[in-house]
């Protein structure tokens, strides 16, 4: 431990080392060449105070230009499953007394060649796809657009799929309903938080870069979640099938009251926290860089393999620690931090 400690305090001072030369040298740059970096878009310096002034600020400013509204509604027959692409609009789900689908679609916008939007719905079989597209080049938007997509649905409407990508915003419980049987959903830029009450077959969501918290008091047969950036929250209140969590860099944050039969964590750079009050039959966690710490209420005698290449192991003598080859029903590795499993 003392070691793994000495080698993140050089890290961490070489770190410190190279941002301070960095620092330096751009400074020194700077102060030598200010000619040629005052050509360079507009780009002043004045002394210590730099002062961007990018002719596309000036020139393309969204709000030069008249601002144009595009407005549809369309109605449609009951589907079996919906598909959402919203490059920008917030996605609302409103449950009504009505006995067919309508959806509103707004959206302001620039009236600009620089700026464009393109908006598609149809019904093909028995599914709804519903595809909100931009593009913009060379234009600051300076000034709110409000743009949304409005799904009015009856209020027993039962779903079997609802697929909602959301390119930039929040997924909320505003932007699905109670009535889905699997629910996959993910967001490019924004948070995902959502409480469940209804029993899933499957729940999937993904964050390009955001935090995913959920609160999921209903049974659900398969669950899985992705965040490349951002922190992961879970709890759990009823029976979990399989439970699958991945994350690239944040910290991974569980809690379940009931049983688990299958559990797989991974995180390549960032923590892993779990308290599990019920039994859990099988559990892999896996962590490149970063400290696993798991508290068990109903797993005493577990078969457990576990291991680090660099940090401290800390294991309950409740576990029954075995080899790999052995076959465990838990088998937990960090490549680089600290394990800890405990039995409550």
């Amino acid at each position: 431990m003392k070691g793994f400690h000495k080698f993140l305090g050089v890290a961490s001072i070489i770190f410190l080392a190279v941002l301070v030369v960095a620092t330096s040298f751009t400074g020194y740059y700077i102060s030598k060449n200010k000619d040629i970096l005052s050509n360079f878009g507009n780009f002043k310096v004045d002394g210590k105070n730099f002062d961007y002034n990018w002719s596309i600020f000036n020139n393309n400013r969204s709000s030069q230009f008249e601002t144009l509204t595009v407005s549809q509604t369309d109605n449609f027959t009951l589907p079996d499953s919906i598909v959402i692409n919203s490059s920008l609009e917030d996605v609302i789900f409103i449950e009504e007394d009505r006995s067919d689908i309508m959806v509103e679609y707004y959206n302001e916008y620039p009236n600009s060649p620089l700026y464009s939007i393109d908006y598609k719905i149809e019904q093909l079989e028995n599914t709804l796809y519903i595809n909100s597209y931009y593009s913009v080049t060379n234009i600051f938007i300076d000034r709110a657009y409000a743009s949304y997509i409005n799904v009015h649905i009856p209020k027993d409407y039962q779903c079997n799929i609802l697929d909602l990508t959301l390119s930039m915003g929040e997924i909320t419980n505003h932007s699905i309903f109670d009535n889905i049987n699997n629910l996959y959903l993910s967001a490019s830029l924004g948070n995902v938080e959502l409480d469940i009450t209804t029993p899933k077959e499957s729940i999937s969501v993904n964050s390009e870069m955001g935090a995913i918290t959920l609160n999921v008091s209903a049974p659900v047969q398969s669950f899985d979640s992705k965040s490349n950036f951002g922190e992961i929250k879970l709890n759990f209140t009823e029976t979990i099938g399989t439970l699958v969590c991945e994350l690239d860099m944040g910290s991974l944050e569980i809690t379940s009251d009931k049983n688990i039969e299958h559990a797989r964590f991974s995180t390549k750079m960032g923590s892993t926290q779990g308290t599990f009050y019920s039994n859990i039959a099988t559990l892999s966690a896996n962590a490149d860089l970063g400290n696993i710490d798991l508290s068990f209420y109903d797993n005493d005698s577990t078969a457990t393999y576990i291991d680090s290449n660099l940090g401290h192991i800390d294991v309950d003598s409740s576990f029954k620690v075995v080899k790999e080859s052995e076959g465990p029903d838990f088998r937990i590795y960090s490549n680089m931090g600290n394990v800890t499993l405990s039995s409550k």
